[in-house]
């Protein structure tokens, strides 16, 4: 089994430490089983593909769309992504060339985007991001049990984020496309749950909005300043998903005439946000560098998973978290 393990390329903002850290976590997760090779960057792309039965993509294809059209002619059989996400990926052309992709599940990274969504939602309800000992201010704050969250998305992170907010007593509610039975409604304690067409009707309800889709063409700027005029004043946006789920113009402007409260953002339209940008001089927003899903627990269970899929090729069996065409 031979395996090619693509870090990110060198124009990357990530630091040579974080590169390791992920490499590392490979080197564990392999557990000797299996020898790879480092993919170089600088070096004539083609030849590294030589003979390669599996890559392991850290860099999600990232900025040279050319190394699918090289992996397909060198015969790889298995394109493994370490992301959840795929929007960043030509999906089309793995299936047009019949490359198998996989990815991670959602499952991977559902708690600390779960735990991300919640620290947003406790730093609105107990005014964390206005209240000052100097000079000292207090602002009164609120309680979160009997608050309404709506959820937009219940996967996996989703589903961790409403069995959390329900354990502090808030009311849950959710859109999604998909159908789920009615042991899963009950076991998160959602009170409603809706297809997209009834988005309007969940966001008058709720004071909590939590968005945890992925992005498609569908999904894309599914909240816009029609879907902020029916959110109450009161209400806070939060976002750990994608920030193209949200149109930026319209949340500015929400934000900025007391459409809405409030905002937790972890994700943005450009990454990352320009210093510049007007969501960087709200003082009702709450910003993070798209981190949320970061952790050392996450970039072990998604090497995991790359690992249990090349063990899977090797020994002939089905492949887990291929992306369909219709992902």
């Amino acid at each position: 089994m031979n395996i090619l393990y693509i870090g990110k390329p060198p124009t990357s903002r990530y630091t040579a430490a974080a590169k390791q850290v992920w490499l590392d976590a490979f080197d564990i997760a392999l557990d000797g089983r299996y020898t790879y090779t480092l993919f170089d960057w600088e070096q004539p792309h083609a030849q590294q593909f030589d003979g390669v039965d599996t890559v392991v993509d850290t860099a999600v294809n990232e900025g040279d769309d050319s190394l699918i059209d090289i992996a397909s002619a060198a015969g790889v059989r298995l394109w493994q992504a370490t992301s959840v996400g795929v929007d960043h990926i030509n999906v089309a052309r793995f299936h047009e060339l019949n490359l198998p992709l996989a990815h991670s599940p959602g499952s991977s990274s559902s708690i600390p985007l779960a735990e991300h969504a919640l620290m947003f939602i406790m730093a609105f309800t107990k005014n964390l991001y206005y209240n000052r000992t100097d000079p000292w201010q207090r602002q009164i704050s609120h309680e979160l049990a009997g608050s309404v969250l709506g959820i937009i998305g219940l996967g996996a992170s989703g589903r961790a984020l409403a069995k959390r907010a329900a354990a502090l007593g808030m009311r849950i509610m959710a859109i999604d496309i998909l159908e789920f039975d009615q042991s899963v409604i009950d076991e998160y304690q959602v009170e409603f749950l809706g297809k997209p067409d009834q988005l309007h009707e969940m966001l008058a309800q709720i004071d909590y909005v939590s968005m945890h889709a992925p992005l498609y063409d569908l999904t894309r700027h599914m909240l816009d300043w029609q879907a902020f005029e029916q959110m109450k004043s009161s209400a806070v946006l939060i976002n750990v998903a994608r920030g193209s789920l949200v149109d930026e113009t319209a949340l500015v402007q929400a934000l900025t005439t007391g459409q809405i409260r409030g905002a937790g953002l972890d994700v943005f339209e450009t990454e990352p946000l320009p210093v510049d940008h007007p969501l960087q001089k709200l003082d009702n927003v709450i910003l993070s560098p798209h981190c949320a899903g970061y952790t050392p627990e996450t970039r072990r269970r998604r090497l995991g998973i790359a690992v249990e899929n090349i063990v899977r090729l090797d020994a002939g069996q089905e492949i887990l978290h291929l992306v369909t065409e219709d992902y």
